[in-house]
């Protein structure tokens, strides 16, 4: 249902994703030239509320993590397991191709 939805939002994380948005609003309407010291203050400020959100995913890997040992098999169990590193040992090759890309087209010639 909606209503719980943006009930449980605006209870949760809503005021972090506002101060994020606020923080670049304020950095992309005081970026016109000017190198004040507050603006950078600002958008590290935004970055760091960004890095903050990443500490959800471990939160919800947990919740998952506990789902999973108390439904699912030993079989099933090693197989997302499996899954799981096969999905990261691609994720860390596809950075590392996009680095050598980016090395690639603009590194010296």
């Amino acid at each position: 249902e909606l209503r719980l939805v943006a009930k449980s939002y605006l209870g949760g994380f809503f005021l972090p994703d506002l101060a994020i948005v606020a923080c670049d609003w304020l950095n992309l309407q005081s970026s016109g030239g000017q190198t004040n010291i507050n603006i950078l203050r600002m958008g590290k400020m935004g970055r760091l509320l960004r890095i903050s959100k990443i500490f959800r995913i471990f939160r919800l890997w947990n919740t998952v993590q506990d789902f999973v040992q108390r439904v699912l098999t030993d079989w099933a169990q090693i197989a997302i397991q499996i899954a799981a590193i096969a999905c990261g040992t691609l994720w860390v090759t596809h950075l590392l191709a996009c680095v050598w890309f980016y090395i690639g087209q603009f590194g010296p010639r």
